[in-house]
């Protein structure tokens, strides 16, 4: 089931002020911070530019974010080292995205950031 409008246009202000805040345009040669929508979720990436192929960016899983609209709520997820995306342990589901961002951004565990 697809976000709803009414949330996803909150979702995407909030994001890419994060984002951009993240990534400043300033660096966007070196490193840039993007979020896709993808059903019931939205999953943020870091980008940096592949070494030795111009023009060519790979792309990192920093978090993944889950709506559930049943509960109004949304749960962090972190990528284990397979890539499969797993509930992170250190926030409970909430019905308010500003908390879920600002353990991304502080990161205690260096699960997202490294």
């Amino acid at each position: 089931m697809a976000i709803p409008e009414t949330v996803l246009s909150q979702v995407e202000t909030k994001l890419a002020r994060f984002c951009a805040r993240k990534a400043p345009p300033e660096v966007s040669e070196q490193l840039r911070l993007v979020y896709k929508v993808q059903g019931d979720a939205v999953m943020l990436q870091e980008e940096r530019p592949a070494i030795g192929v111009p023009g060519a960016w790979v792309q990192t899983r920093v978090a993944r974010l889950r709506y559930d609209p049943k509960g109004r709520r949304w749960t962090l997820y972190c990528a284990d080292r397979g890539g499969r995306w797993r509930a992170y342990k250190g926030i409970a589901a909430t019905v308010s995205l500003d908390g879920l961002i600002a353990e991304i951004d502080r990161d205690p565990s260096g699960i997202f950031w490294g």
